[in-house]
């Protein structure tokens, strides 16, 4: 019998399932994305780092998208270009199934000019079929570049700052 729950128990932790906590999706805007000024603009990210629940798909490169209800961590890491005019927004949107409405969460992010970096996160319960999906504003006078490798200013001089979007199921 001791075999038998063994062998269970090293198939759920090697074959992952719905609504198992810890499940993470975590995609990367690798290339930058053109913003242009006064606009609002959606995010589509570009290189899906890990997705073993499948929320992300190719089909919707703008959002994730978990499968069942419960409590999810969200979080956003964010790279513009470096100009000090005007401001930067990063919003998290919160899409339900069938709405037809989205709602913007608590969690958003003005970024700081002088850094051209950011860090937005969100913590809370969702329904089934919830998407995410990051939004960015930005009013410079010009296009401005979000994600990639962007990051020039410091010294000594920055490593890469890469542009992360990631869920993860907590309870």
């Amino acid at each position: 019998m001791k075999l038998f729950y063994a062998l269970v128990a090293s198939l759920l932790i090697s074959f992952p399932c719905y609504g198992q906590i810890g499940q993470i999706c975590i995609v990367n805007r690798a290339a930058p994305q053109t913003i242009p000024n006064a606009t609002l603009g959606t995010i589509t990210w570009d290189f899906e780092r890990d997705d073993i629940p499948g929320w992300f798909s190719a089909d919707a490169r703008d959002r994730i998208t978990v499968r069942e209800a419960g409590i999810y961590a969200v979080s956003c890491s964010t790279a513009w270009d470096s100009n000090n005019a005007g401001v930067r927004y990063v919003h998290l949107e919160k899409i339900d199934f069938g709405a037809s409405y989205q709602e913007v969460l608590d969690g958003h992010s003005r970024v700081p000019l002088s850094e051209s970096t950011g860090h937005l996160f969100w913590q809370g319960r969702v329904n089934a079929y919830t998407s995410f999906r990051i939004r960015v504003y930005q009013n410079s006078g010009a296009n401005r570049l979000f994600g990639g490798y962007n990051r020039t200013r410091g010294n000594p001089p920055p490593k890469s700052t890469n542009t992360e979007f990631s869920v993860v199921r907590i309870r």
